[in-house]
């Protein structure tokens, strides 16, 4: 599915469709490329991962910050709480919307930087604060969950990194 701005009605894009970890997240208009395609949990869902369809790589707040400002990247799924996210609903006339909360603590958002509509725009995490541009819709796209790819951190055998992940 690809994950779009309210405000901007813009996806969420892998820089330069880059296959590197520590790439950043960007706002750029909607093309329908891998690099916009993620896998996440069914909305409400808590602290799991979102998965990037391009790389199978999550969506990482760097440096696992918590402070306003800190910039979202992709990175190798780890299971630690700085890739972990929370889907929250919100109650809205316009359709389903949602919060892209952080479990890393300190109730921070998925926020486009200085509410851009521009193409590049980073992604970061901000206090929830319920503004325009840290709310979301997602689209859903028919994909399925890759063949091989396992929801477990890197290391472990156990295969049950997130339990519960669902693609869509």
């Amino acid at each position: 599915m690809t994950i779009v701005s309210v405000a901007s009605h813009k996806c969420l894009d892998v820089a330069n469709a880059s296959n590197v970890n520590g790439a950043g997240i960007q706002l750029w208009e909607c093309t329908g490329v891998d690099n916009q395609k993620w896998y996440v949990n069914r909305p409400g869902s808590v602290s799991l991962p979102i998965l990037s369809k391009h790389t199978q790589k999550v969506l990482d707040v760097t440096n696992a910050a918590t402070d306003n400002g800190s910039k979202v990247q992709q990175w190798q799924w780890s299971g630690v709480p700085n890739q972990m996210w929370d889907i929250v609903p919100i109650l809205s006339r316009a359709g389903p919307q949602y919060y892209i909360r952080s479990s890393n603590g300190n109730n921070k958002c998925l926020d486009v930087a200085g509410n851009s509509h521009e193409n590049g725009t980073d992604i970061q995490i901000w206090d929830c604060t319920g503004v325009e541009n840290q709310k979301w819709i997602f689209m859903v796209a028919p994909d399925p969950l890759p063949v091989g790819v396992a929801w477990k951190p890197e290391g472990s055998n156990s295969g049950t990194g997130a339990p519960g992940a669902n693609p869509h």
